[in-house]
């Protein structure tokens, strides 16, 4: 269970409302949400209609995220279910004149990871759009597996520099635990390449942005234990999308499956472990989080999905 003493439905925000341009359409069964070009759709009981329009209707002026347990009643988890996929989306702003300081930890990991959906959205998946348009043949699908490769063997070293700061047992546990389960990860990649007859795997040296990437991470393990607590996600998310679409484009361009089975049986081993909680469950031991210290902490998640989006930009250079 969470160190936190906010109940898992609370939010960060202290009087959530919709940005102006929130178009909230809300019928019997099912709503249709949409603010710019971000749109996004839900289904529910006849039952829950009502209460969703009712929510929909507060957040136009401003919602009290205290009095939704009472204006809500057994529909208050559902409510901040909502309440968290508008925030993801960028939906949402905060209505209240003052709001206060620190934060608690559990709470600023949901606005860690709806911040860097955002940032992700803008800053896109080169090579995801690429894999689907077609566009990656075997050299680009090899060469991203390297890379993959480099950062993954560099994780052991980068997550033991971590230990230093980690001072509370809750959180030492939690990443010592991770270091076990990262261990000989490595090795699947290699398997992979291997197959795929990929030459001088020891020797490679990985590409300025992969280095860049491994350097961020290496500096932050040592010296910003919150800013590594809280990009820590954007590497151990599984995306079942980008990885059938990987899967397909290498088998489309003729590599063996002993090159797609051990990339596939890597971000399942990440998903059954759960290890895209990490900053949440890192973050739910820091206590209270500053605002100064919530700003660099959200700069360098940016950093971080910018940079990843550089490296996919680099993969993809030779199609130029």
């Amino acid at each position: 269970m969470s160190a936190s003493t906010e109940p898992l439905t609370a939010t960060y925000y202290r009087r959530p409302a919709f940005r102006d341009g929130v178009r909230a359409t809300v019928e019997a069964e099912r709503a249709l949400f949409a603010y710019g070009s971000i749109s996004f759709d839900a289904e529910f009981s006849p039952a829950a209609g009502a209460l969703v329009a009712a929510l929909c209707e507060r957040l136009a002026a401003g919602l009290d995220a205290d009095a939704i347990p009472e204006l809500f009643g057994d529909f208050a988890p559902h409510a901040h279910e909502l309440l968290r996929s508008f925030d993801r989306y960028g939906y949402l702003r905060e209505a209240a004149l003052a709001v206060p300081d620190a934060l608690d930890g559990a709470l600023f990991a949901q606005q860690v990871t709806a911040f860097a959906e955002r940032a992700r959205g803008r800053a896109g998946s080169a090579f995801h759009a690429a894999l689907v348009g077609g566009a990656v043949g075997a050299r680009e699908l090899i060469a991203y597996v390297t890379e993959y490769y480099h950062v993954v063997a560099a994780a052991p070293a980068i997550i033991g520099a971590s230990l230093a700061h980690a001072h509370d047992p809750r959180r030492r546990a939690i990443l010592e635990r991770f270091l076990r389960a990262e261990l000989g990860h490595d090795r699947m990649l290699r398997r992979a390449l291997l197959a795929a007859d990929a030459a001088g795997i020891d020797d490679a040296l990985p590409l300025p942005e992969t280095f860049a990437l491994v350097s961020m991470l290496h500096v932050l393990a040592a010296q910003e234990p919150l800013g590594f607590a809280a990009c820590l996600f954007l590497f151990e998310e599984e995306s079942a999308a980008f990885h059938r679409a990987f899967a397909a484009a290498a088998r489309a361009a003729g590599l063996p499956e002993g090159f797609v089975a051990p990339v596939l049986e890597h971000a399942h081993v990440n998903d059954a472990g759960d290890h895209g909680s990490i900053t949440t469950e890192l973050l739910s031991c820091s206590g209270p989080v500053s605002a100064e210290e919530r700003i660099v902490a959200l700069k360098h998640v940016a950093i971080l999905v910018e940079s990843l989006a550089a490296l996919e930009r680099a993969l993809l250079a030779p199609l130029g």
